[in-house]
């Protein structure tokens, strides 16, 4: 239950405020690779002629005229070839053909046919060959790649915002546009969405000038210091834009687009206006060349590389071989023969210097012997010299010791003579006490006192050897203390005499080394030497074979001759190390115009480029911009805006019209929900996603603004597609008077008997209406082809080009973006329901794509257009489109007519 509940607040909270860029970024990378893999299963083909090929099935090989197409590379793609009569798009019918050449000079490329396809090919008289079209998967793999890169859409995910209306800021009119080219209102309002902060829809219905606007828009942001993409899934729109800034820069001094200002990025330039080609730094290669003068520093360089190729001395290398093939002499033979005297005295000089070598290695190595010895010398005084400051430290505290001892004796010796003076003194008092009259008179007291007497005298003899002793002690403690003074007075001297020698022991230890490294060098180089000299003396071989040798070709002038060529040989081994020096400067010459196309990708105020550059090129990926606006948004896929979208720090503007083309992405029907789910994201453009399919939910958007004015082609015309398309939003702007011209002439074929449509491979194409076609153009110049199919616009080319005419030809896709004073419409509509009858927008898929076909194919003229088809039909049929151009039956600017 808590689910369901936060499922809830989710989608109401994504209704109101949009699914966020997580979300979105999450669901066009799951629509790329489910586009990538859709691709690798279906493995798409090319058709490369544009006519069926006669088919022998014996024939081994089979020739296809594909003519000097550039950028091709036919020997690593892979070939099928197909019976004419069955659809190349399934894989069963597919035959691999493998390359066997391919020739500039005439267009035909030769191919094998493998004993399989023989057999599988059995009874086919006509193929189709084909040839296995990547490009479609390498730029879904580069828009994958790029997303995945893609971390910042808070832009992107603003579109989808319906919370509030955001508020516009004001643009400031071009002040520059003279009268009558200002901004009307709407386009003033679509200005302000352009430069204002956030993502905003712009639709653009046709003619009603969004390049205009897009182009103000554009100056706005250089103006205020902005960078600005311009980027659309076609190159024409994206060079309609580009042209605009620039007539406009040039027109009125805006001074937006200068050198390195503005950049065209784009590999393909026969798909880009020649205007832009043709302008002196627009193309991003062109700016990098200006800027580097690669094209003068190239054509040095080539020039160099020419004249060190083209130098006498390499002809004349080759001259003298075929000199010498006339000769009896061998000019390999005599060149050993000159090498080998040259040789002999090389050897002879080598062992001079090999004795020179031997004696100075044995002085060498003396020397080093010398020195050695002396080092071992100090190094033992060094060592004699750290075990004598602890043989002195023991000597010291030796002294010290004995000197501390001889003090005790003396202190001993002293206390002992000043006992033998008192007990002397003692004893002379003995003495005189036993002289007294009366203590000799009493017998008792002269024992008692003779025998004090006695024991002073032991003790004046026990005191005097005791001072004996003692003063022998003193004696003893001095010699030794004597002997301690004379061990540390003589270690000191010792110490004296080794510190100056053990001074040089790092000194020694240096001469040591140096003498080492010396005779080491100089062995070395004996040995060398020695080792030369031995080979060159196998080389030399018998030096008077060689001699005679010389002199027999001397005699002939074969051994000048030689001579010639060796001093040759070495001249051009100096022009192939001034050719690879050259073939150097002319790769880092490639390297820093690589970078400085690099820089102005990355600095450029002005870049515009198709969606699929912008996700291709490595340059671009690393790249943001204040300002995005994709122009022809509605007819690209959801993923390439997305992306695009996300390079936007600030503005993000979606250009486009939702009910012209729709994006091309074949996919197939949806099985699960899921697949449902992401099918939308897959094939439905950006508008769509966002919740805008008609003119009601438009109005209703918030960030959606609406350009309802249009300039381009007669009211007549606006009628139609208003009726069908528009909702009746389109309103025609000042134009020329048209009087009573007819706009709309409907050709009707309904009476021609051979008007039936062929069959070719998935698509059609019809002759009687090719033909009709070719002849309205030769007497209308300037007037463009459109029709639904590509069969049929290839097949109207031809015959127009047969017939020495220029008529640009194609499918609506093609020409979206474009118009044309004239536009012959061929609606491929016979007496059957076919694809264009169905246009509904409020149809299925097919009608829905089938209604947008016909308002771009109406709204390409600017001031006629012929209609192909069967008016019957069209009449009778209940389908929008058709009732809107049935319903211009008895308007005064249209009318019907039979060729």
């Amino acid at each position: 239950m808590a689910d369901e509940t936060d499922d809830v607040v989710r989608r109401a909270r994504e209704l109101a405020f949009g699914p966020g860029w997580g979300r979105i970024h999450k669901r066009a990378l799951e629509a790329t690779a489910a586009d990538i893999a859709e691709i690798v299963q279906r493995d798409p083909v090319v058709l490369l002629p544009s006519q069926p090929i006669a088919w022998n099935g014996g024939a081994d090989t089979v020739r296809v005229v594909v003519g000097s197409r550039q950028r091709t590379d036919w020997k690593s793609s892979r070939f099928v070839a197909v019976d004419a009569e069955l659809d190349p798009q399934q894989r069963v019918n597919r035959f691999a053909l493998t390359y066997v050449s391919y020739t500039k000079a005439t267009g035909i490329l030769v191919l094998a046919i493998t004993p399989s396809g023989r057999k599988g090919l059995t009874g086919v008289t006509r193929v189709n060959v084909l040839r296995a079209d990547t490009t479609e998967l390498k730029m879904k793999q580069a828009l994958e790649g790029a997303l995945g890169m893609a971390t910042r859409g808070d832009v992107v995910a603003s579109l989808w915002n319906r919370a509030a209306a955001p508020a516009l800021l004001p643009a400031a009119r071009p002040e520059y546009l003279p009268p009558g080219r200002g901004l009307n209102d709407g386009q003033q309002v679509a200005l302000s969405a352009m430069t204002s902060p956030g993502g905003f829809f712009v639709w653009g219905p046709p003619g009603t000038g969004k390049t205009t606007v897009i182009t103000s828009a554009v100056v706005d942001a250089v103006r205020h210091q902005r960078s600005v993409l311009i980027t659309s899934h076609t190159h024409v729109a994206v060079d309609n834009v580009l042209l605009g800034v620039v007539n406009d820069n040039e027109a009125y001094g805006l001074g937006v687009v200068t050198e390195g200002r503005a950049i065209r990025v784009g590999t393909d330039e026969s798909k880009i206006h020649p205007t832009v080609v043709g302008h002196d730094f627009l193309m991003v290669d062109k700016c990098a060349a200006r800027i580097t003068r690669v094209e003068h520093r190239r054509a040095e360089i080539e020039a160099a590389i020419r004249e060190n190729l083209a130098h006498p001395d390499r002809a004349r290398e080759a001259e003298i071989k075929d000199e010498f093939d006339a000769r009896t002499h061998d000019l390999s033979a005599l060149l050993r023969a000159i090498d080998a005297s040259a040789s002999f005295e090389d050897l002879r000089r080598m062992q001079r210097e090999l004795a020179e070598l031997t004696a100075q290695a044995r002085d060498a190595g003396e020397a080093h012997q010398a020195r050695y010895d002396e080092y071992l010398m100090v190094r033992g005084a060094f060592e004699r010299l750290q075990a004598l400051d602890a043989d002195l430290a023991r000597a010291d505290r030796d002294h010290a010791e004995r000197s501390a001892a001889l003090d005790t004796a003396r202190q001993q010796h002293a206390a002992c003579r000043t006992s033998t003076a008192m007990a002397e003194s003692m004893l002379r008092t003995r003495e005189l006490d036993l002289q007294s009259g009366w203590i000799r008179a009493v017998p008792w007291i002269r024992r008692a006192r003779e025998a004090a007497r006695e024991e002073a005298l032991r003790a004046v003899h026990r005191s005097t050897l005791e001072e004996s002793v003692s003063s022998r002690e003193v004696g003893h403690a001095e010699r030794l203390v004597g002997g301690a003074l004379r061990v540390c007075h003589g270690l000191r001297q010792e110490r004296v005499a080794l510190a100056g020698l053990a001074q040089r022991e790092a000194e020694t230890a240096r001469e040591v080394q140096v003498a080492a490294d010396a005779s080491f060098a100089c062995q070395a180089r004996r040995e060398t030497v020695r080792q030369a000299a031995a080979g060159l003396k196998g080389e030399v071989g018998d030096p008077g074979a060689h001699l005679v040798l010389m002199t027999e070709a001397s005699d002939d002038g074969s051994l000048d001759l030689a001579e010639q060529y060796r001093r040759t040989v070495a001249r051009v081994a100096l022009l192939d190390d001034d050719l690879d020096a050259l073939k150097a400067q002319r790769t880092a010459l490639t390297e820093e115009f690589a970078k400085t196309k690099t820089e102005l990708i990355h600095t450029a105020g002005i870049v515009a480029c198709t969606l699929s550059t912008l996700a291709s090129n490595a340059a671009l990926r690393s790249r943001r911009f204040d300002v995005v606006i994709v122009d022809e948004a509605a007819s690209a896929t959801a993923a390439n805006v997305i992306y695009a979208g996300s390079r936007a720090n600030r503005t993000l503007a979606i250009v486009g019209d939702f009910l012209q083309n729709a994006p091309i992405n074949e996919i197939d029907d949806p099985r699960t929900q899921e697949a449902t789910d992401l099918a939308v994201w897959r094939a439905g453009d950006v508008f769509e996603l966002a919740g805008i399919t008609d003119r009601t939910s438009a109005d209703n958007h918030p960030r959606c603004v609406a350009l309802s004015v249009q300039y381009r082609y007669p009211p007549i015309i606006a009628d139609v597609v208003n009726e069908f398309c528009y909702d009746g939003l389109l309103e025609s702007g000042a134009q020329r008077d048209i009087g009573n011209d007819t706009v709309v002439t409907f050709i009707d074929t309904s009476h021609i008997a051979n008007r039936s449509l062929t069959r070719i491979g998935g698509s059609w194409s019809c002759e009687a209406t090719a033909r009709i076609a070719k002849e309205l153009a030769s007497r209308h110049a300037g007037a463009g082809f459109i029709t639904p199919y590509a069969p049929q616009a290839r097949l109207v080319e031809r015959l127009a080009r047969q017939r020495g005419l220029e008529l640009p030809a194609g499918t609506a896709h093609k020409f979206q973006g474009q118009e044309y004073p004239t536009v012959i419409f061929d609606l491929m509509q016979d007496d059957k329901p076919r694809w264009v009858a169905a246009a509904d927008l409020t149809g299925g898929k097919r009608a829905n794509s089938a209604a947008k076909l016909l308002n771009v194919a109406l709204t390409r003229t600017k001031e006629q257009i012929f209609i192909l088809g069967d008016w019957n039909f069209v009449r009778s049929c209940d389908a929008p489109g058709m009732r809107a151009i049935a319903a211009l039956e008895h308007h005064a600017h249209f009318r019907s007519e039979r060729p």
